[in-house]
């Protein structure tokens, strides 16, 4: 079947991600793409007018697969959309209104196929053993659309699926070159392709973070912040996490531990610089491991936290503190942790235990931190 590509990878009509039909027929000049303000611009070979007509009995996939034929039918609707929005374009003020309704029409019913549409979607590139590069455009297509929507938590959860697939690399760099892209969307593609390139390296440090409530386990982000994983793997391997707590565990924000239980203060007596203020710094995501510290630059030591969503008040995290690993197994954890606020009345006495950190694998060399020493305090007046 040949398939129709509006404005990139496909014209969705997703929350955020579609321009309102009011505001794009409100301009007098809509492109034929208007509502895919975030989509990567067309390819030249893309741009075909109308999808073409196949028997619809030879339009069902496997038994039980409706991808081709829901597809032909977004394909269709898509077509007539991009035709009224260039009628619009052609048309007097006294007949637009006519055709802005119309486009709404068409528009809506685009709406309500397209959760069935990306059902569908996800289980034929699931289900395939090498999925071709037009269904693959297709999930990216999508995927691109979550994050354009709020939801980049959600495309960089099922963006895995591209990476288990080794989808081809050069169509998610395509996807975080295209232009019209937001920040936030692009930094979540970048995000997605750094972790395919891991995946495909397959030799940053991983640990295991054992609770009382289930196990984690965290890759470490070496490449952009050693010295922060330096600390992290040397501070596990002597056994200091052991038998520390997650003393404030907030919704939608954080899951906060790490004071040492080798000391009397919970303090390791040394501070680690930031590098959170590099131009490579990694970004707050859903699972994503951070160290903790005072408003003070570089007050880092031991205690970290692990991020329950991304959210607006998690993003103004990045680039203020170090995200140095990500969950990549047991997420489901961060759920069962126990809710702890410290700076409210009528909380749990203590939090839930971190039974232990140990180290699976690492890199073949020393992980031995740069440290920052505390200055001592001044002597007593007469000492």
């Amino acid at each position: 079947m040949r398939r129709v590509w509006l404005a990139g990878w496909m014209a969705l009509v997703l929350g955020g991600g579609f321009m309102s039909v009011s505001s794009a027929m409100a301009q007098d000049d809509p492109a034929p793409e208007a509502g895919a303000q975030e989509a990567p611009a067309a390819t030249p070979e893309a741009q075909d007018p109308s999808p073409a007509v196949e028997d619809p009995a030879a339009q069902e996939g496997p038994e039980g697969d409706p991808f081709e034929r829901l597809y032909t039918q977004w394909n269709e609707l898509a077509a007539q959309a991009k035709a009224k929005a260039e009628e619009f374009a052609q048309a007097g003020p006294d007949d637009r209104d006519a055709v802005r309704t119309s486009y709404n029409e068409i528009v809506g019913q685009m709406e309500q196929l397209l959760p069935e549409l990306r059902a569908a979607a996800f289980a034929r590139y699931e289900a395939e053993e090498a999925p071709d590069e037009e269904l693959t455009k297709l999930v990216i297509g999508m995927l691109i659309n979550d994050a354009v929507a709020g939801r980049a938590d959600q495309l960089l959860e099922e963006g895995e699926l591209l990476i288990e697939k080794r989808c081809p690399r050069e169509l998610l760099e395509r996807a975080v070159k295209a232009p019209r892209l937001g920040l936030f969307t692009r930094e979540a593609l970048e995000e997605l392709l750094l972790r395919y390139d891991e995946a495909v390296a397959d030799d940053l440090p991983r640990v295991k973070i054992t609770t009382a409530k289930g196990e984690i386990v965290v890759e470490l982000f070496e490449n952009e912040a050693p010295n922060t994983v330096a600390n992290f793997i040397s501070l596990a391997e002597k056994g200091s996490y052991n038998g520390s707590t997650f003393h404030r565990v907030l919704d939608n924000f954080v899951a906060q531990g790490g004071m040492v239980t080798d000391t009397d203060d919970g303090d390791p007596g040394y501070t680690i610089k930031c590098e959170c203020y590099q131009e490579n710094y990694r970004h707050h995501y859903q699972g994503s491991l951070a160290m903790a510290k005072t408003q003070a630059r570089d007050s880092g030591n031991s205690q970290f936290y692990l991020v329950m969503e991304r959210n607006a008040t998690v993003a103004n995290l990045d680039g203020n503190y170090t995200v140095f690993g990500r969950i990549v197994s047991g997420i489901e954890v961060l759920d069962l942790i126990t809710r702890r606020d410290p700076a409210k009345e009528n909380q749990p006495e203590v939090g839930d235990t971190i039974v232990s950190v140990e180290v699976l694998r690492k890199r073949d060399h020393e992980y031995v931190p740069v440290t920052i020493a505390r200055p001592e305090a001044p002597a007593a007046p007469g000492n």
